[in-house]
């Protein structure tokens, strides 16, 4: 199964060797013990465990496990979802990796919240080009440079950035966990076609919730220019884009083109790109088994739909699948989430009990007619 790599150079920073899987101190340690070995070992326990005790399902149960899913997954996932679909199934749900049980995370919310992702955001990477003809040695510039050229449409996609968009699952969200929150937050989220604005103004400030509410603009690569006297002809970035469900492709490149504005820039899309997958039905028997199963098992956690921010293997199975819900039973602090492809990865010996015991407890609960 795939896993991120351990960035070169940080070895010596891990208390216990990346790769090992030791087991110490309460914890195992080691990449893939958050994202993503933990659910592939413990669906397979749960699975083993159910079998030794006799367990027979009356519906169907497919355990899918796509090896490539840090790369998009399309020769797991992807081929997995179409073998399937050739045969003809028709999944009532899926359940991938995604929301996470988080500890002190959702603002004005004390106990831990099971988030039960919903949904996920669509990807989208456009490269910028800035060409010219002027370009040769520096002692005789143009007015502006390639590279000035690029730098002025990078700053205006910072400063414009796509509007942000109040709609489910956030507010879903906010709806399950309203009775939690403080008083004025509280009638805030609740009388939203009232305090929409000062809610949106709020989310904005915090890089963890502008996420949820818009999608992002990010400049993660740039390039240009070859020594420092001469004059590039030309200069090139790549801005990540993660898409709300309320966006598209389309319309994230329409954005752009208005925002630069400058037909001297070239804006093509860079590699893959993913629509965002359709916003699975929080009213399903499905979604409502999840539900259970979480309280079950967590009696201390809130279950509530969530929004994912990254990509998952989900989106190749929504073709087939009626609802792709997105939910590992990890539990995460604000001290733990830099621990997923980061250093020093591990996760509770008691906590990947409660992992099996949820897959179990989830089987017997949405496997029986």
């Amino acid at each position: 199964m795939d896993v991120v790599p351990v960035a070169p150079g940080s070895e010596s920073s891990w208390e216990r060797p990346p790769f090992s899987g030791d087991i110490a101190d309460g914890f195992i340690w080691g990449r893939g013990t958050l994202d993503d070995k933990v659910s592939v070992l413990a669906i397979l326990e749960a699975v083993e465990r159910l079998l030794a005790d006799g367990f027979a399902p009356e519906r169907t149960v497919y355990l899918a496990f796509g090896h490539d899913e840090e790369v998009d997954g399309p020769e797991g996932a992807a081929k997995i979802a179409s073998l399937l679909a050739e045969r003809g199934v028709e999944l009532e749900f899926t359940l991938d990796e995604g929301g996470i049980i988080a500890h002190d995370i959702v603002p004005g919310v004390a106990p831990p919240v099971a988030l039960v992702g919903v949904a996920e955001k669509g990807y989208l990477a456009l490269k910028l080009r800035a060409g010219t003809e002027e370009c040769g040695h520096a002692s005789m510039p143009p007015k502006t440079t390639a590279i000035g050229r690029l730098a002025g449409a990078i700053h205006r996609l910072e400063t414009n950035p796509m509007p942000a968009n109040l709609a489910p699952p956030v507010t879903d969200m906010f709806d399950r966990l309203a009775p939690e929150m403080p008083f004025m937050l509280r009638l805030a989220v609740t009388n939203r076609w009232l305090f929409s604005p000062l809610v949106t103004s709020r989310l904005s400030e915090s890089r963890a919730t502008d996420t949820v509410i818009r999608t992002t603009t990010a400049v993660t690569r740039i390039s240009g220019g070859v020594k420092a006297n001469v004059l590039p002809c030309a200069a090139e970035a790549i801005v990540d884009f993660r898409i709300l469900p309320s966006d598209s492709i389309a319309s994230v490149t329409a954005h752009v083109r208005e925002v630069i504005d400058d037909p001297l820039i070239e804006i093509s899309q860079h590699g893959l790109a993913n629509e965002p997958p359709p916003v699975s039905d929080v009213d399903s028997k499905s979604f409502q088994a999840l539900q259970t199963t979480v309280r079950q098992i967590f009696p201390d956690a809130l279950p509530a739909p969530h929004l994912v921010i990254a990509a998952t293997d989900s989106k190749h199975f929504t073709g087939i699948a009626e609802n792709s819900y997105r939910f590992l039973p990890i539990r995460l602090g604000p001290d733990d989430t830099g621990r997923i492809h980061g250093t020093n990865e591990r996760i509770s010996l008691q906590n990947y009990s409660e992992v099996i015991r949820f897959y179990v407890q989830l089987l017997l609960n949405a496997a029986q007619s």
